[in-house]
């Protein structure tokens, strides 16, 4: 029992710490300063070191592996693989990026103004006019000399890749000559970790999974960073998409069980 103190005493800051800057960030979340473009970005700050307490207070053991030979480009999509709810604070935390989520996070008390004031992008998956607005958008996050994050399976599908992958990040990379930097996720615990559990196939509620990942057997996610993929190499989205699928099947293979 001794053994577990210093992590128990640990916890109880990193708690503390997260409860007393909820409230702080979604107070500011209301500020008339949210067109300032300085004002975003600072608040983006806060919102990445709120997303990494968010992350310790969950037990969450993040290991980025650095399988690029390159230097990551200063302007970037990120793509990952999204099997678990883990990672709608872990990438967040460990890239500076504004991602998709799906329209509902928007409507969750407290969690869902803050991420929406720290330029979160929604959309209606299942929604046709949703995604071509969401695409405009895409473009817009570009434009304004910002990082974009996409989990392109459209959702949590499971823990193997699922695909066809969603067509976005791919044509905003092309249309704005932005390159692609593909990420890996694999939880050592997966059955824990998974949204969709692997024994039934089926989702659990958000509050019920965060105690099922803070009580996991095992806490270390494994993220796996690879080389940008740069449009220029392919003739059209379709091709880079094809493309990028197939990478992940092949990492697939190698690094998830």
């Amino acid at each position: 029992m001794l053994q577990y103190i210093p992590e128990i005493i640990k916890l109880i800051f990193i708690w503390t710490e997260f409860l007393i800057l909820t409230p702080i960030m979604y107070i500011f979340s209301y500020s008339h300063f949210q067109k300032n473009k300085y004002f975003k970005k600072s608040y983006r700050f806060f919102f990445r070191y709120w997303s990494k307490l968010f992350c310790k207070a969950g037990r969450l053991d993040i290991r980025v592996h650095q399988k690029h030979l390159k230097l990551l480009p200063k302007q970037y999509i990120v793509i990952a693989n999204h099997p678990s709810m883990a990672e709608d604070a872990g990438m967040v935390a460990v890239f500076n990026a504004r991602f998709i989520a799906k329209e509902e996070v928007a409507s969750w008390p407290v969690f869902g103004r803050i991420t929406k004031a720290a330029g979160t992008v929604y959309v209606k998956r299942e929604d046709s006019n949703s995604r071509k607005a969401a695409k405009l958008k895409l473009d817009s996050v570009i434009k304004d000399g910002d990082n974009l994050g996409v989990y392109v399976e459209g959702g949590c599908k499971g823990v193997r890749i699922h695909l066809p992958f969603k067509s976005g990040a791919f044509e905003t990379s092309v249309n704005n000559n932005v390159p692609i930097i593909p990420v890996l996720i694999h939880y050592e615990a997966v059955q824990d970790f998974a949204w969709h559990r692997v024994n039934n196939g089926k989702g659990t509620h958000g509050i019920k999974k965060f105690f099922e990942i803070f009580f996991a057997k095992n806490h270390i996610c494994n993220y796996y960073i690879f080389d940008p993929i740069h449009p220029k190499d392919f003739n059209d989205k379709v091709k880079m998409r094809e493309h990028i699928e197939q990478f992940y099947l092949k990492q697939q293979e190698k690094y998830l069980v």
